[in-house]
């Protein structure tokens, strides 16, 4: 970014340059691209690509594992809450018949049924 902003892109700095007046108009050097031409950075392409490709497989392989580790993970949690949900259902529902029989005999006693 520095080297955008040098004298030779912005011109001599002489007041009414044309080049000096918006900074966002900069003319930068364009090279022309041969496409038949193999560029010579090519052989440090291939070797880049094949890292590239080596950490794309580790990544696949850590995301498979993780997958399979979370489906074992969602595997005990649902029945450690069906569990939990039996327990509870069971306890709640002695509860309820216990309050239910309770309430029977409150009122026997009171309506002198007993």
């Amino acid at each position: 970014m520095s080297s955008l902003m040098s004298n030779e892109f912005m011109g001599s700095g002489v007041a009414g340059d044309p080049r000096m007046t918006s900074p966002h108009h900069l003319t930068l050097p364009v090279e022309a691209i041969d496409r038949a031409s193999v560029p010579t950075h090519d052989r440090g392409l291939a070797v880049r690509v094949a890292v590239l490709e080596t950490n794309v497989h580790g990544l696949k392989n850590e995301v498979s594992e993780l997958k399979s580790e979370f489906r074992e993970f969602r595997k005990e949690m649902r029945a450690d809450i069906s569990a939990i949900r039996t327990h509870d259902f069971r306890l709640l529902f002695g509860a309820l018949i216990t309050v239910a029989l309770s309430l029977v005999a409150v009122m026997a006693k009171g309506f002198h049924w007993i």
